[in-house]
């Protein structure tokens, strides 16, 4: 199974869903997925064309959104219209301070697309807004790692 993780990147700016993302991407690759973490400049239509020529078909992409230097491109509406033949996860942070424009970029994708968040609170707001949507109980961050980490422990094991 292919998966790629995309955040956007600043160079000076270390931030944490990056950090994560780089730790998600190493988990995989230790239990046997290929995966790949593609950091973007941001998120505009160049960009976008270029992923989509370098990630395969039939893969999952997890998209860390949104990160420090995304900017507020319209680009990323396009996404998952882009990445349409892949199974597209879009991992919310900090939805409850999305601004209106932020929110209203996100209604074409939840078409597309399945939401994670980081907590309960997060994905309420998201219902709240976006009532339409079904939603699936999230994950929090720490249960992902576990649970990676138990995929890990269970192959050493084995």
């Amino acid at each position: 199974m292919n998966i790629y993780v995309i955040v956007t990147k600043e160079n000076d700016f270390e931030c944490g869903v990056r950090e994560y993302s780089k730790l998600l991407v190493d988990n995989f690759n230790s239990v046997s997925f290929k995966s790949e973490l593609i950091e973007l400049e941001n998120y505009n239509f160049k960009n976008l064309i270029n992923l989509s020529k370098r990630i395969e078909k039939k893969s999952k992409v997890i998209i860390q959104y949104p990160t420090k230097s995304m900017g507020y491109s319209i680009a990323f509406l396009f996404l998952p219209w882009i990445l349409r033949k892949n199974n597209l996860f879009i991992f919310l942070h900090e939805f409850v301070i999305f601004s209106l424009y932020r929110k209203l970029l996100l209604s074409f994708s939840c078409f597309f697309c399945t939401f994670a968040f980081t907590n309960r609170i997060e994905a309420n707001q998201f219902q709240k807004f976006f009532f339409w949507k079904k939603l699936k109980e999230p994950l929090s961050l720490y249960l992902q790692i576990f649970l990676i980490e138990k995929i890990i422990w269970n192959k050493k094991r084995n």
